[in-house]
C-alpha cells in the first residue's frame, strides 16, 4: 500500500498536471422503518489519469443520515484504523433498528452502530460479514471466521450462538436482502464439507444440509423467514458441444425451514430460457428478490440473440416473475416489451418499478410502475406499465411503506405517489 507521503506527492503532481479525476456519488439509500429518516452511503474516488491504467489515489466512503426535508442528522466517515475504506472493500451494508433510532453499518469487517439523536457511535466488531437486528437493543452477526455472535448495541455484552469448524465457509459479501441470517435471526446459511447447511441458532435439532452443491454464493430469505432461495454451483454432465464431460452449473434451491427440505428449482428455471447455453436464470444480488408477502420472486437470465434492438453481446436479458408454490413463471419483457429492464420490488405491496431503456429510439428512458397479481391457483400476471418518474440520471428509492418512490436531486427528496394501477 502506498504511504501517505507518496499519495500526497501524487496528488500534488496530478493537480499540477491536470490529470486528477475525482468522482463523487451517493448510493445505497435506505429509509428508516418509520419513514422519517434516510440513510445513504457517499463515495469519493480520486484517480491519477496516466496511460495504460489509472492510479487509485484515494477512495473514501461515508455514512449520511438526513430527514425527509434533506436536513443532515448524522455523518460518519467509515474507517479502518487510520485508513479510510475504499470502494473495493464493498459498499456500506446499512440496516435500521426496528425503532428507527439507530443505524448499523458495516464496510469491510467493521460493524458499528450510530445513534441518530446523540450521534454516539459504538464499534461492535472488526470481523463481521452478515448481520441483522434481533431487536432494537441487540445485533446478531457472523464473523469472518466460523462463529455467530449476539452483541448489545452498547457493545458491553456479547454471546456466541454458534461455533463452526475452521474449514467452514461463509458468504463474504452481504446486504439487507442477500444475507446468511434469516430475518427472524433464528437460522443462518453456511457451507461445510462441500455441503450447504442451515443451522438453528436456538439449539433445536441438527443442521439441515444439501450435499449436492459445491459452493453457496448467495441466499435470499423471504421476509417471514419461511423460505430461502440459495444459489450454489453443482457439477453437471455437459452435452456433446462441450470439450469436458462435466461443468459447474448455477443451481437454485428453495429451502423450507419447517421441513428441512431443499427443492432444486434449476430445472424449472432452465426451461425459462429454453436451456440456452445450459444457463440457469437466478436472482440478482444484492437486491430485494422476494415480494413483501413472499408469494413471488424475480430472476434474471439470458436467451439466444434475437434480431431486435435490445440484443447486446450476442444475447438478450430477460426477467421472470416466479411463483414457487405451485410453480409458475411469467416473462416480464414478453408481456410489456423488450425495452423494460432493471426491476425493483416494493418493500410493501404488489408493485415493481422498471426502466424503459432509451433503446430503441422510440423508448423514453422513464421509470414505470406495474402491479403483480396472482392469477388463480397457479398463475401470475402484471398490469400495463404506468409512468411514475421521468427519464433522469438522478437516483431514486422506495419509501418504507411501498406507497411511493422518492427521487433525489441535489440532496433534496421528492415523493412520487404510486398511481392507480389497473
Amino acid at each position: 500500500m502506498r504511504s501517505p507521503r507518496i499519495i500526497a506527492l501524487l496528488v500534488v503532481a496530478g493537480i499540477a498536471s491536470g490529470f486528477i479525476s475525482t468522482h463523487r456519488w451517493e448510493h445505497s439509500y435506505l429509509p428508516s422503518p418509520d419513514g422519517k429518516l434516510v440513510a445513504s452511503a457517499y463515495s469519493t474516488s480520486m484517480d491519477l489519469m496516466v496511460p495504460v491504467q489509472p492510479v487509485e489515489l484515494r477512495n473514501t466512503v461515508s455514512l449520511k443520515v438526513r430527514d425527509m426535508k434533506g436536513k443532515s442528522i448524522l455523518s460518519r466517515s467509515v474507517k479502518k484504523g487510520k485508513e479510510s475504506y475504499t470502494v473495493s472493500h464493498g459498499y456500506l451494508h446499512l440496516a435500521w433498528s426496528p425503532d428507527s433510532k439507530r443505524i448499523a453499518y458495516r464496510s469491510g469487517g467493521d460493524l458499528a452502530v450510530a445513534e441518530c439523536t446523540t450521534k454516539k457511535t459504538v464499534k461492535l466488531a472488526a470481523n463481521a460479514t452478515s448481520f441483522r437486528w434481533e431487536d432494537s437493543s441487540h445485533i446478531v452477526y457472523v464473523t469472518d471466521g466460523s462463529s455467530v455472535i449476539r452483541v448489545s448495541v452498547d457493545g458491553k455484552t456479547s454471546a456466541t450462538l454458534f461455533s463452526g469448524k475452521a474449514s467452514d465457509e461463509f458468504h463474504a459479501s452481504t446486504s439487507l436482502f442477500h444475507n446468511q441470517l434469516s430475518p427472524d435471526v433464528k437460522r443462518f446459511v453456511y457451507m461445510t464439507e462441500q455441503a450447504i447447511r442451515v443451522a438453528s441458532l436456538e439449539g433445536e435439532g441438527l443442521p439441515h444440509s444439501e450435499s449436492r452443491s459445491l459452493h453457496p454464493s448467495f441466499c435470499w430469505w423471504r421476509d417471514d423467514s419461511s423460505l430461502c432461495l440459495i444459489h450454489g454451483l453443482a457439477s453437471v454432465k455437459t452435452d456433446k458441444q462441450w470439450p469436458q464431460d462435466t461443468a459447474l452449473r448455477n443451481t437454485i434451491y428453495l429451502y423450507e425451514p419447517k421441513t428441512g427440505s431443499f427443492a432444486d428449482l434449476s430445472g424449472h428455471l432452465q426451461k425459462l430460457n429454453k436451456n440456452w447455453n445450459q444457463q440457469v436464470p437466478r436472482p440478482q444480488a444484492p437486491s430485494r428478490v422476494w415480494s413483501s408477502d413472499g408469494s413471488w420472486f424475480i430472476v434474471m437470465g439470458t436467451v439466444e440473440r434475437k434480431r431486435d434492438s435490445m440484443a447486446e453481446m450476442g444475447y438478450t436479458r430477460k426477467n421472470w416473475i416466479c411463483r414457487p408454490e405451485p410453480w409458475s413463471a411469467l416473462c416480464i419483457q414478453d408481456l410489456v416489451g423488450p425495452e423494460f429492464e432493471y426491476p425493483s420490488i416494493a418493500p410493501a405491496g404488489p408493485f415493481i418499478v422498471m426502466n424503459k431503456a432509451k433503446r430503441p429510439a422510440t423508448s423514453d428512458g422513464a421509470w414505470y410502475v406495474m402491479k403483480v397479481t396472482l392469477k388463480g391457483k397457479n398463475g401470475v400476471t402484471i398490469s400495463d406499465p404506468v409512468k411514475i418518474l421521468p427519464a433522469s440520471k438522478e437516483p431514486w428509492f422506495w419509501a418504507a411503506d411501498g406507497k411511493s418512490v422518492i427521487s433525489v436531486k441535489r440532496g433534496k427528496f421528492t415523493t412520487h405517489i404510486i398511481p392507480e394501477v389497473k
